[in-house]
């Protein structure tokens, strides 16, 4: 029975209730899925209210990536459920507050430089 929560991750893909992907931009050829392609899929399995895609294993993001995740966060908020990532390198981080994303798309613990 689902809680309402699906979470994706980017680390290892599939697993039940979490699944992640290796890729981490288009440019990364012959890496295995890409990031969003897997994040799609993902949501495409599940009903949950809230899927959360944890970006840890993301380490740049083109500007094509960013609007391919705009749709992707509006497709699914049009279904009546959410979007969150989690987990951003500190690089995408500063992408997604300078770009202003942050206030679009709620995103959790950024991930900091030791």
């Amino acid at each position: 029975m689902s809680d309402g929560l699906y979470v994706f991750s980017a680390a290892s893909f599939p697993m039940p209730q979490l699944i992640t992907a290796e890729s981490t931009s288009s440019s990364d050829a012959g890496q295995g899925a890409h990031w969003l392609e897997v994040a799609k899929y993902a949501i495409l399995q599940t009903t949950d209210k809230e899927i959360v895609v944890d970006i840890s294993a993301v380490a740049r993001i083109s500007s094509a990536e960013l609007n391919e995740l705009i749709r992707l966060h509006l497709d699914v908020k049009q279904d009546g459920r959410r979007l969150v990532l989690q987990n951003a390198q500190l690089q995408l981080w500063q992408i997604f507050t300078l770009t202003r994303l942050n206030r679009l798309i709620d995103i959790r613990d950024p991930v900091t430089e030791a």
